[in-house]
């Protein structure tokens, strides 16, 4: 799977599981926002997925607006919450 700033499918830490975010047909790629599930990545890019919510610069959970991470807080690995 790639990085996408508006991801299809997403990681649950509790369950140990992974499920979609949003329809997936045959064929579609599998996409998950990187920064949810790494503090600081290491290594970084530009994003360049093109959605509204475009980030830009894709470093881990510790380069994103607060207001961000409070929007995407259900989504955000418990061990990046903490940090």
């Amino acid at each position: 799977y790639n990085h996408s700033c508006s991801p299809n499918f997403d990681h649950d830490y509790v369950k140990n599981g992974s499920y979609a975010m949003k329809d997936i047909q045959k064929g579609d790629e599998l996409t998950h926002f990187y920064p949810a599930n790494e503090w600081e990545m290491a290594e970084s890019f530009y994003c360049q997925c093109n959605s509204k919510e475009c980030i830009g610069y894709v470093g881990g959970t510790k380069y994103l607006p607060i207001g961000r991470i409070n929007e995407l807080m259900p989504f955000i690995a418990p061990h990046c919450k903490v940090l």
